[in-house]
């Protein structure tokens, strides 16, 4: 079955967020690119460094590769871009990825406020809601917190689920 988009709007509060600038996302485009890469460069560099090493020339082409702008969705926050969120459904689970926020915009809540309106729709839905975090990166302690529960593990994932 093809992954498409999945629909679903951000809560309109969240007593985790620490900022007071309204949080937004936005339809990524082509022309979103390198924003999206320097994103990810710099709220995940150093796990993949950790986990595999990192090769630049090998990053930007798996990002060329793998850089979908019509599953993906920038964050905001005011009028100010600061991270990626990918939200796809397959009409059986709900998969989100690339949640990549910038480091001066981490641990405010954002990211928590982005996965608990996921996991809103999903609960209306009846939709499991899964992702994948690299072993070294302490975002996973996050989704246990959220209730994710741990669904398989590779030599560098934790895959995890969180059930309706």
């Amino acid at each position: 079955m093809r992954e498409s988009v999945y629909d679903f709007a951000l809560l309109s509060s969240g007593e985790e967020l620490q900022t007071d600038a309204p949080i937004g996302l936005r339809p990524a485009t082509a022309a979103d690119a390198p924003f999206a890469y320097s994103v990810k460069k710099k709220a995940l560099g150093t796990y993949v460094a950790q986990t595999w090493g990192w090769d630049e020339h090998e990053q930007v082409g798996f990002h060329e590769r793998e850089y979908k702008p019509e599953l993906i969705r920038i964050i905001t926050l005011g009028e100010t871009d600061i991270g990626t969120v990918s939200v796809v459904s397959d009409g059986r689970r709900v998969l989100t990825g690339m949640l990549y926020l910038l480091p001066e915009f981490q641990r405010r809540g954002i990211g928590t406020h982005i996965v608990r309106s996921v996991q809103a729709q999903a609960q209306r839905d009846n939709l499991p809601v899964r992702l994948a975090v690299l072993k070294v990166n302490p975002a996973q302690e996050l989704y246990r917190r959220m209730e994710f529960l741990p669904l398989e593990e590779t030599a560098t994932h934790i895959k995890m689920q969180w059930n309706p």
